[in-house]
């Protein structure tokens, strides 16, 4: 059973009330809800909770102002388009863990470079309209 609470997260001098799904099981917080925070112009970086397991579609799409993103220890999916649009983002970090990258996650970023982990399992479309992405590094097992 997942239940929606609310959070307050501050980024610069801006505070965001944000959804985030609550897993009544285990009592932890694991995802970031589909478009929570899409075309959010006031968002430079975001503080990822330790527990958050899944980022959902268009979560953070067209965020316009985020230049740098490190993905907490905990997360494995990343859904279709969560950072597409987000014009002046440079710098991904994907965590081993992750195991599977929706479509055009990074679609219309800066991203130059990215190192996909070795536990991706699932990334079709992944990188489809990167353009940036000059280098392109696959951990192997």
């Amino acid at each position: 059973m997942l239940m929606v609470i609310y959070t307050i997260f501050r980024t610069g001098s801006i505070s965001v009330i944000m959804m985030i799904s609550k897993s009544h099981k285990n009592n932890i917080l694991s995802q970031v809800p589909d478009s929570s925070l899409r075309k959010n112009i006031h968002i430079t970086n975001f503080p990822f909770l330790k527990d958050i397991k899944v980022l959902g579609a268009s979560s953070f799409r067209d965020c316009v102002q985020i230049k740098s993103v490190k993905l907490p220890n905990s997360l494995i999916k990343i859904c279709d388009f969560v950072f597409s649009g987000c014009e002046q983002l440079c710098e991904i970090h994907l965590n081993p863990g992750v195991i599977e990258l929706g479509n055009r996650f990074i679609a219309y970023t800066k991203v130059k470079e990215i190192v996909i982990p070795n536990t991706v399992k699932k990334m079709e479309y992944a990188l489809d309209r990167a353009h940036y992405i000059k280098k392109l590094f696959l951990k192997m097992a």
